[in-house]
């Protein structure tokens, strides 16, 4: 016989089902009122984006006489981009998705995931662009700091679910990205004013077979599924030779039908490329909308309807946005905030100092060189170790500007609580000088990455400065990196220590100081 906790348990269990499939009915119940309410003319404006951006970096407008309010979206992967940039300092610059996932914490993701819906919705955002999920498959690309998943599908998987509910908590719907086998940004030159490039991520088609699909590529996706995401973004890249953001394969047959996706998925801003493909396809949103881009969801689409595509499929496109709209809590909100309101707070930052340590990598420690111990004389070498050259992200849809950053040499200098030596390591006679007497030099190497390009190199620049510092002295070296992604570690047998911290966000000097105190 079942004893009467395990019955109880039985009985909470169903209870739970029941009542998480009574909300669902809710929802779409009035879902369906809704779109049952709609002109033609009220549904093609919920399906492209409105360049009247207010202040965020998309925005769809909603149906006022039904209640239905706008979409405002905003990027992204470390934070709330500030567009404009009298805004900037008025969000928390947190670690990168690829550096977050370092920690492997699923407790902490899902903190962070509450963190960031928090200062999205104290911005008036309904939408985060984010997670980043792709998975890295170049060494150099571009835009894989922003990607919460590396190289490993599973960990993508496991790592999303966590943030997403803790986004959605906060009345701000997540949208997974980019949806599917966008993998590499392109070649373009650094001085090019080319927006298109050799091999880049508008041209590129990935040859793909199903098993490796759904083995290496979709399982992050899945992830966010079963954690209830409300929206996608699709890629700008071509699958098998068609627009990620009209494959039908991938968008209806694989995330709606197969996974039982119900929330929209809107484009990645070149993503949309035609009306009729892209309307049957499976695209919900067109972004950003005219003049930016054609006007394939307005009045192109309009003249479609009845010929080449049925009226159902615009209502479902409808059904879907307000679907994700009503499940996270945004149909009903009524969020007065704006943009320029500062949502920083002392929580968040320690945070975001947390995620920085729990996020570093040991990649070598030689003789236990750390922790350091206490009284060591330290000297510190490298531009990116000052504030003036500190690197603490990454550059396009990922950048955000923080308020107080703090470097690695002002986190020492306050907790050493004395001037510490220090040469950016652009003159070399200044080394000797700089490290005389001291037991520990510290290193500090980074490199920059944008979305729009891959990356050039995966040399580190200044890396041959470990050698030079080497030769010079008998002390201890530990080198930081400040790393975007995979790197030469060409300078390691010069290096006691080597601990990576990838794209740690404003809290960079003072999570170092927590790993290697």
């Amino acid at each position: 016989m079942r004893s009467l906790a395990t019955i109880l348990l039985l009985f909470l269990s169903v209870g739970g089902v029941c009542n998480a499939v009574t909300q669902q009915d809710q929802h779409a119940a009035r879902v369906e009122a809704l779109v049952g309410n709609m002109t033609l003319d009220e549904k093609i404006s919920m399906l492209q984006g409105n360049t009247d951006l207010h202040g965020y970096v998309g925005r769809t407008v909603g149906v006022p006489r039904l209640g239905i309010p706008d979409l405002r979206m905003n990027d992204g992967p470390e934070g709330f981009r500030n567009a404009d940039r009298k805004y900037a300092g008025t969000t928390t610059q947190w670690p990168s998705g690829l550096t977050a996932a370092h920690s492997f914490n699923r407790s902490l993701m899902h903190t962070y995931g509450i963190a960031i819906g928090e200062e999205f919705y104290g911005k008036g955002a309904n939408v985060y662009f984010g997670p980043g999920l792709n998975v890295q498959r170049i060494s150099n690309g571009g835009r894989s700091f922003e990607y919460l998943s590396g190289e490993d599908p599973f960990l993508g998987y496991e790592l999303v679910q966590p943030i997403i509910t803790g986004v959605q908590s906060q009345k701000v719907i997540a949208n997974a990205k980019h949806f599917i086998d966008n993998s590499q940004e392109g070649s373009i030159p650094e001085n090019s004013t080319e927006k298109f490039g050799r091999g880049d991520r508008h041209s590129t088609s990935a040859s793909i077979d199903k098993t490796t699909q759904m083995e290496m590529y979709f399982p992050p996706f899945e992830g966010a599924v079963r954690a209830g995401v409300a929206s996608f973004m699709c890629s700008n890249n071509l699958i098998n030779g068609e627009y990620s953001c009209q494959h039908n394969a991938t968008q209806n047959q694989l995330l709606k039908e197969r996974y039982g996706f119900r929330g929209f998925i809107c484009s990645d801003y070149d993503g949309t490329r035609s009306t009729i493909d892209a309307a049957l396809g499976g695209l919900d949103i067109a972004m950003p909308g005219p003049p930016v881009r054609p006007d394939y969801f307005g009045g192109m689409l309009k003249k479609e309807v009845g010929r080449n595509v049925p009226e159902s499929v615009v209502d479902d496109k409808v059904r879907r946005i307000l679907w994700a709209m009503s499940s996270t809590g945004v149909l009903d909100d009524t969020n007065p905030n704006t943009p320029d309101k500062d949502v920083t707070s002392p929580e968040h930052v320690a945070l975001a100092r947390e995620l920085a340590a729990a996020s570093c990598i040991l990649i070598k420690n030689e003789d236990s060189t750390l922790p350091l111990v206490k009284k060591s004389k330290i000297a510190v070498v490298g531009l990116a170790a000052d504030g003036k050259g500190a690197i603490y992200g990454g550059s396009g849809s990922g950048k955000v500007t923080p308020k107080q950053p703090v470097s690695i040499l002002d986190a020492l200098r306050a907790e050493e609580k004395g001037d510490i030596p220090y040469t950016n390591g652009t003159n070399l006679s200044a080394i000797s000088e700089t490290v005389k007497g001291c037991d520990v030099v510290i290193i500090v190497l980074a490199q920059i990455s944008t979305e729009g390009r891959d990356r050039a190199t995966i040399g580190l620049p200044q890396s041959e400065l470990v050698r030079a510092v080497y030769a010079t002295t008998p002390a201890r070296i530990i080198v930081v990196t400040i790393s975007p992604g995979p790197f030469l570690t060409d300078f390691a047998p010069y290096a006691h220590a080597i601990v990576d911290m990838g794209f740690p966000g404003e809290q960079e000097g003072l999570g170092l100081v927590d790993v290697l105190m």
